[in-house]
């Protein structure tokens, strides 16, 4: 598939160090040793603190400058990354939008949103997209932790999907999908797994949960 990239963003990241951005993301003890999935990988924090605690890690990023510079910076044979955007379904190509902060962690998909804050932003590159299905084929069918930060795309990516196979989701749960997309994939993950927290819908606050397979 032809992908366009925005020049202005490869000059952009030619001489740029990859910053540290973290959210919170417990590793239960019985996930370690187990295969991770890291949707968001960002600047490569997640997969800088916590590679070590897990055999394989699959690591999916819609920016593909960052793409270039994570698979410079991490060479481990356990890591794998890929410059996909998660979504519904497969091969569809989607255009990544920048932030007004231009902080890595805010690009996110064009699409429709609540609060639109991508929006009139600048073009970053297009993506191809890949489906929870083909992550969990590529991952072997079965993922002992998933961690999620993708702004947004996390409802197309999980709602409606068969959730069983996962034994954690460690959740960046974005307000701008709006109070009702919010609560419903909420409550759609909560068929199958635990939250370690009620669902607490605030405006401009996202909220990080990690939910537990009711079968784990």
């Amino acid at each position: 598939m032809q992908l366009v990239k925005n020049k202005k963003f490869e000059d952009l990241y030619k001489d740029s160090k990859l910053r540290h951005n973290l959210g919170y993301y417990p590793i239960p003890e019985d996930s370690c040793g187990s295969v991770a999935i890291d949707i968001g990988c960002n600047n490569g924090c997640f997969l800088g603190s916590f590679a070590q605690f897990f055999s394989k890690i699959h690591a999916y990023e819609a920016n593909y400058f960052l793409v270039q510079k994570l698979k410079e910076k991490f060479s481990q044979d356990h890591i794998s990354i890929y410059h996909n955007a998660v979504s519904d379904e497969d091969n569809k190509k989607l255009k990544l939008l920048s932030h007004e902060s231009m902080e890595d962690g805010s690009f996110a998909i064009e699409k429709s949103n609540v609060r639109p804050d991508w929006e009139g932003q600048d073009f970053v590159c297009e993506v191809e997209s890949i489906s929870l299905n083909s992550i969990m084929e590529k991952a072997g069918g079965h993922v002992g932790y998933m961690k999620i930060d993708c702004e947004t795309s996390e409802y197309e990516l999980l709602m409606g999907k068969d959730l069983r196979n996962i034994d954690y989701i460690a959740l960046e749960l974005h307000d701008q999908l709006g109070y009702n997309r919010y609560n419903e994939l909420y409550d759609f993950i909560c068929k199958t797994h635990l939250a370690n927290q009620p669902s607490n819908f605030t405006e401009h606050r996202h909220q990080e949960i990690l939910f537990k397979n009711k079968n784990k």
